[in-house]
């Protein structure tokens, strides 16, 4: 049998002054437990009124034959219009912002999908996240907001649009 994409879960972010992620997978943490691929999006305007909100990926070390965050990592910058693919199963964070103006469009904000597929889609990106590009462009084109989506993870709990009369704008 095939690896196949069953569904695409998004969220959107918005992390102000002080918001983080802490140390987790994807694989255990979000509602769905067939997840195979994280995928983030950055978006936020420039110049950027933020600092920090970097992805930490973190390399998978084996031990006593369990997988396990290594103490290496790779630190990914939250640029603006970028988008990052990871298997679900990887170990990641997020550091904290900090927003000094405290504006809500000067926030870190974030479109983060998880896909979800067959078993046989999850090993598949585990092993290799070249092997799971054919359903990672598939679910590009079906995903689709979560609609009341409202518990918080890891430190960050989703943030309400604020009540204004000026729509955001991006430069």
């Amino acid at each position: 049998m095939d690896a196949e994409l069953t569904h695409t879960t998004t969220v959107m972010t918005a992390h102000g002054h002080g918001g983080y992620f802490t140390i987790h997978t994807d694989a255990t943490k979000v509602p769905d437990p067939s997840t195979a691929v994280s995928a983030i999006y950055n978006l936020h305007r420039r110049p950027r009124g933020f600092t920090g909100g970097r992805l930490r990926l973190y390399d998978t070390a084996v031990r006593n034959g369990r997988a396990e965050r290594a103490d290496t990592y790779r630190t990914i910058e939250p640029d603006h219009d970028t988008i990052v693919f990871f298997p679900a199963s990887a170990f990641h964070e997020v550091t904290a912002s900090a927003c000094p103006s405290g504006l809500f469009a000067d926030h870190r904000f974030t479109l983060t999908t998880w896909i979800s597929g067959t078993p046989q889609a999850q090993r598949q990106a585990a092993r290799t996240p070249n092997g799971a590009l054919r359903w990672i462009t598939q679910a590009a084109e079906s995903t689709r907001p979560l609609p009341g989506f409202a518990r918080a993870h890891h430190g960050a709990a989703p943030t309400p649009l604020p009540e204004t009369d000026t729509p955001l704008t991006w430069t």
